[in-house]
């Protein structure tokens, strides 16, 4: 066997394993945006994982990458918090009618919100976001170094208490 076929085969070789840990265990995202302040800022890299999701042990509270719902293409992704699962009733303030709403959560779908409120493009405005869309949970900020480590919502935040959670 010569050394340049060894040479790609072990390249290959590598480059499949990265590939799967990749695909199943998470990657390193890079937020763009203020929907998620002041929580998370703009320009900070967050390490993201897929197990939560293969095991299904997505909670509210948790920070998630999802497809853009209302977009076919699958670049398109957002970061939002999970205020409500499958089964709960979500009110929410309805700018287009001027009250609060509720809104049931069917199965198979989730309530996604931005911690900036009034600066986020989420759930409120499209609906329940179905699991399938869902690619990643937020295991913890990477970068600013100030703030490695675990993400966790501001103070006055309120999320829901799932029925799942009973």
């Amino acid at each position: 066997m010569s050394s340049n076929f060894r040479i790609f085969a072990y390249s290959a070789g590598v480059s499949f394993i990265f590939y799967r840990c990749h695909s199943l265990l998470g990657t390193v995202v890079y937020c763009e945006g203020i929907s998620m302040e002041p929580t998370i800022q703009n320009g900070d890299y967050l390490l993201v994982e897929r197990f939560s999701l293969y095991r299904n042990k997505i909670r509210t509270g948790d920070i998630v990458v999802a497809k853009q719902p209302r977009s076919s293409q699958n670049f398109c992704h957002i970061l939002k918090r999970v205020r409500a699962l499958q089964g709960d009733v979500v009110e929410y303030f309805n700018p287009r009618l001027s009250k609060s709403v509720k809104e049931f959560i069917p199965e198979e779908h989730i309530w996604l919100e931005g911690d900036n409120q009034h600066h986020s493009l989420d759930s409120r405005a499209y609906g329940p976001v179905p699991l399938s869309r869902l690619e990643y949970k937020v295991f913890c900020r990477l970068w600013p170094l100030s703030s490695f480590g675990k993400v966790y919502g501001p103070e006055g935040i309120t999320t829901l208490k799932s029925t799942q959670d009973n």
